[in-house]
């Protein structure tokens, strides 16, 4: 019976450890949409959330970027996993219905 106990012991450990790190490497900060709001092109820019750094950036309104650049330092300061350094569109910054858009390609 114990090593029934061990062995499920075992399986229970390896599927916590694959679930934490998908959530692990999803670590970053969330933009708030009211945040990415502008009423020109010239209020927006990219802003990376991800600690990984494989996006290209979120669409930010830059009045928000000392805010999210703190957040940002908080959340990340501490992440060991992998990075990445992604090949982004050109950055073409509009200002669409409202809200910040990336419209480069």
């Amino acid at each position: 019976m114990s090593k029934n106990k061990n062995k499920l012991s075992i399986f229970v450990v390896v599927i916590l450890m694959f679930i934490a790190i998908p959530v692990s490497a999803e670590s970053g900060i969330k933009i708030k949409k009211e945040h990415q709001e502008c009423s020109s092109a010239n209020e927006c820019t990219l802003f990376n959330t991800d600690c990984l750094h494989c996006g290209c950036g979120i669409p930010i309104n830059k009045y928000w970027v000392p805010y999210y650049e703190n957040e940002f330092k908080i959340k990340c300061h501490n992440y060991t996993g992998t990075f990445c350094d992604a090949m982004c569109p050109k950055e073409i910054m509009q200002c669409i219905k409202g809200q910040c858009v990336n419209v480069g390609k």
